[in-house]
């Protein structure tokens, strides 16, 4: 079997990373255009697809995809996990009844371009995992 074998899969997970994120952005009121889209999945599609030709070795794939996956994620900077929070605050307060100390530890395990998707009464999901509410102590 040929390394490059999985070169298809890893380009599907790749589209469908960059997908979610297009819809978080459409969620947030913050889509780009149809076509400004189809040039971003060809773009990465294409980058991707020579990226992989280039890996040596299954790892060295592996390795590229986890990159384009993070580069995916966060391409547009997110505020700052503490602003994201106080602007969401009474959302969190109010309706999810989340306590100031679940916000200090939320804020804590936020990475600095994390931003926040979705708020649950369990988790908090943002652009890159779920955070459970249960690991916020």
């Amino acid at each position: 079997m040929n390394h490059h074998d999985n070169d298809g899969a890893m380009i599907a997970q790749l589209m469908a990373a960059f997908d979610e994120v297009e819809a978080a952005e459409q969620r947030a009121g913050l889509a780009a255009s149809t076509d400004e889209v189809d040039n971003g999945r060809a773009f990465i599609a294409a980058a991707a697809q020579y990226m992989f030709k280039q890996s040596r070795t299954p790892a060295m794939a592996r390795e590229v995809l986890e990159a384009l996956l993070a580069a995916v994620r966060v391409r547009i900077a997110a505020e700052l996990p503490k602003d994201q929070i106080r602007k969401l605050e009474s959302e969190f307060a109010w309706t999810f009844r989340f306590t100031g100390a679940e916000l200090d530890a939320l804020e804590r395990l936020m990475q600095p371009a994390e931003r926040i998707v979705e708020i649950k009464p369990r988790e908090v999901i943002t652009d890159r995992r779920s955070i459970a509410r249960a690991d916020l102590p």
